[in-house]
């Protein structure tokens, strides 16, 4: 597989995590910043939507 591929499979997954107060996924709604794929490599930072989102661990554990 290649890099590319490997990137589209992985927002795939990433738009399968929804945020319930929102409704949609933290791809959608830019939660995840700084998605790079190389060598089949994944990396990316989950940034919650406030400092004290009650459900920013619950999310991350789902990513």
């Amino acid at each position: 597989m290649d890099n590319d591929e490997l990137k589209e499979r992985v927002i795939g997954a990433l738009k399968n995590v929804v945020d319930p107060e929102v409704g949609k996924s933290v791809y959608d709604i830019n939660l995840i910043r700084e998605l790079h794929v190389e060598d089949g490599n994944v990396r990316f930072t989950f940034m919650p939507s406030s400092f004290l989102c009650p459900i920013a661990m619950p999310l991350a554990l789902q990513i």
